[in-house]
């Protein structure tokens, strides 16, 4: 049975000890992207007007949009590099087809 991890963060102006299954290079490196997105949303005048509720609200929604930007990219380069495998296996067809020819007309 694996053994929870357990590390502390500073997120904002607080330290919080978290515990999980992921080691604590992983959990720091979370922190510090939350970190960075607050302080780029703090960044704006308009925030600091915002409610916690709202500021809170919004951290998540450019989470979120962070994320399907990353999946949405890391999709379509799965479907490119699909598409690519399947243009190499054809060449590497043709490829073989050719040479096997070349070789039977000798």
């Amino acid at each position: 049975m694996t053994e929870n991890n357990r590390t502390r963060i500073i997120f904002g102006s607080r330290s919080i000890t978290l515990s999980g299954k992921e080691d604590s290079e992983y959990v720091n490196r979370l922190a510090d992207y939350l970190n960075s997105k607050t302080e780029e949303m703090a960044a704006a005048a308009s925030y600091k007007r915002l409610t916690e509720n709202d500021r809170t609200a919004m951290l998540l929604f450019n989470i979120a949009d962070d994320y399907l930007k990353a999946k949405d990219r890391a999709d379509r380069l799965e479907a490119e590099l699909k598409q690519l495998e399947a243009e190499s296996d054809d060449m590497r067809y043709r490829f073989v087809k050719e040479r096997m020819q070349q070789e039977k007309g000798k």
